[in-house]
């Protein structure tokens, strides 16, 4: 391959990474990051601390001696923003993953991943993440322009985010029953203990206003006295 070849293939890397993560939602760098611990390889690892470090040594820069205008906001994004989001989202996961490897570990095994236990179906998983999603983005919001950690604090918020969006990718079953158009086996579960709860607190709310009922004429019964039967008077016969 000649040299030119070599540039432009560099070059061409990033951008079919990018799309080949775009096409399967990120597992892609996931299995890269599981990777980069599993054989310990601390080269890649401390490209991500460095990465970190220098997106929030630049926010810091760019949020000091650059103006309140679009363009050097522009200017930030490209040069912090985005290095930051995407160290800050790596990191996260990376971390997950090292805890969830130690629980391995001293459990011997017996421990189950959050994704795959089996309370964690997708409606649960959605639940969860969504209130925390978007608790992120109004503290986003509301972060004062001022502060000299504005851009920090907004691209690290949004890569938590982004990391923690990756609890919502489906499992081998979620994606074997979508295939086949019906609900994997933790929903259809879920589903029906909802339904059987519903069911529970129908019955209870019944048999508290047959209660409610009861009581109200006894109080009336106590206060009023039984109500009078009314006797029926014989017809009269003529004769």
């Amino acid at each position: 391959m000649s040299n030119m070849g070599k540039v432009l293939d560099i070059i061409q890397k990033p951008g079919k990474y990018i799309e080949q993560n775009a096409h399967d939602r990120g597992r892609t760098h996931i299995r890269r990051i599981m990777i980069a611990w599993n054989t310990r390889d601390k080269k890649q690892i401390a490209v991500w601390v460095g990465l970190l470090i220098y997106g929030v040594i630049t926010g810091v820069l760019f949020d000091i001696f650059t103006p309140n205008e679009l363009w050097a906001k522009i200017l930030g994004a490209l040069f912090s923003g985005i290095p930051l989001i995407y160290a800050t989202a790596t990191l996260s996961y990376l971390v997950s993953y090292i805890v969830g490897q130690i629980l391995v570990d001293k459990t011997e095994g017996e421990w189950v991943p959050l994704k795959e236990q089996h309370w964690a179906s997708l409606k649960a998983r959605v639940a969860i993440v969504a209130p925390i999603a978007t608790l992120m983005c109004v503290l986003c919001i509301f972060i004062p322009e001022g502060t000299h950690l504005w851009s920090v604090m907004n691209a690290s918020a949004l890569g938590f985010t982004l990391a923690l969006c990756t609890f919502l990718l489906t499992t081998e079953d979620e994606q074997h029953a979508k295939a086949f158009g019906v609900r994997d086996q933790r929903t259809q579960e879920i589903d029906a203990a909802l339904d059987e709860y519903r069911e529970n607190v129908k019955k209870r709310n019944e048999k508290s206003k047959e209660q409610a009922e009861r009581r109200r004429a006894a109080r009336r019964e106590r206060f009023f006295g039984s109500p009078k039967k009314k006797v029926e008077q014989p017809e009269e016969t003529s004769e």
